[in-house]
């Protein structure tokens, strides 16, 4: 049957909450429904994707959730907008993609866990995600649901191409304390052999950290900044080791992308990246302790990925039937 359904999104930026949305909308549009979007902080660059597959989007001073079969809020920044009342028609998804533990988020002013009492569903992206908030809400109606890595294939074609001479790092987050990217920063100084080691994410370091790094002969450091995706992603495809220091992750979406991209990768054994890890089959020698040294020379092999794991069609099939 049919459904209306609306998506509210807390922003339309390249950032992994906001691109799981698109993918469910491509799901939701595929299975025939109308599909409406919302975002809570104004217009974005990934909202040409949202129009592109037929997604209406939505003023939301004008909204009425109330007016939907579903409403789908999206990330915990959305809360506040549950209403406190809804009818009986009207059926509320809360998908989760970050840590309880992320900023405060669960007891900060600036979201309102309590209105998960009105949710009829909450999705998380991991198992590990789930446990995390076990104990602050009551997660008894909930599933969990990777998000699908869909890429280009002129990013597919860069990869294929790419041959390894001086050994390649890729750094995907963004800077902040959980992230350890300064430990990582700290670390290259250290490293010995020839390497050049790609920072994606936000902000330069320390300048004394980049004019020590810069000194280094044998080490040819980069910081992209904050980047497209389809840039973010050619830097990947073009680097021959994916690496994550972060002790904060519920589905790592550059880790994802390294992991279909057969990437080699290096990162942190928090939960959620075991158990991602398991689903595609990582190594043990893939992982390390994010607060103790990180071994750049360690040998970690190519990642043996399934096409089903991360692909759209088998996150198609898990949509359709959560929402048929």
């Amino acid at each position: 049957m049919r459904k209306n359904i609306l998506l509210v999104s807390h922003q339309l930026d390249f950032s992994g909450a906001p691109i799981a949305l698109f993918y469910l909308a491509k799901a939701l549009i595929q299975l025939d429904h109308d599909v409406g979007l919302a975002s809570l902080y104004g217009r974005g660059d990934l909202l040409a994707d949202f129009n592109r597959i037929g997604v209406k989007y939505r003023e939301e001073k004008s909204l009425d959730v109330n007016d939907y079969d579903i409403v789908v809020f999206n990330t915990v920044v959305s809360t506040p907008f549950i209403p406190k009342i809804k009818n009986k028609k009207t059926k509320f998804i809360l998908w989760i993609h970050e840590s309880p533990f992320l900023g405060g988020l669960a007891w900060s002013s600036a979201v309102n866990m309590r209105r998960t009492e009105n949710v009829d569903l909450i999705i998380f992206p991991t198992e590990a995600c789930k446990k995390e908030w076990e104990g602050l809400i009551d997660t008894l109606n909930s599933v969990t649901l990777l998000s699908p890595v869909d890429i280009p294939d002129e990013i597919k074609q860069i990869n294929f191409e790419h041959k390894q001479g001086i050994k390649t790092f890729c750094i995907m987050d963004p800077r902040a304390p959980y992230t350890n990217i300064h430990r990582i920063e700290e670390e290259v100084l250290n490293f010995p052999d020839e390497a050049i080691f790609n920072f994606v994410g936000y902000d330069m370091p320390d300048p004394k950290i980049v004019s020590a790094l810069r000194l280094k002969r044998n080490i040819d450091s980069r910081w992209h900044g904050r980047v497209p995706r389809i840039k973010a992603l050619e830097i990947m495809a073009k680097s021959d080791v994916y690496i994550s220091a972060t002790c904060l992750a519920t589905q790592n979406r550059g880790l994802c992308e390294a992991i279909v991209l057969n990437k080699s990768v290096l990162i942190s054994g928090i939960k959620a990246h075991l158990e991602i890890g398991r689903s595609a089959g990582l190594s043990s020698n893939s992982y390390f302790y994010p607060l103790e040294k990180i071994d750049f020379k360690k040998e970690v092999g190519y990642v043996d990925y399934s096409k089903a794991f991360l692909g759209f069609n088998e996150f198609f099939d898990k949509v359709s039937r959560l929402f048929e």
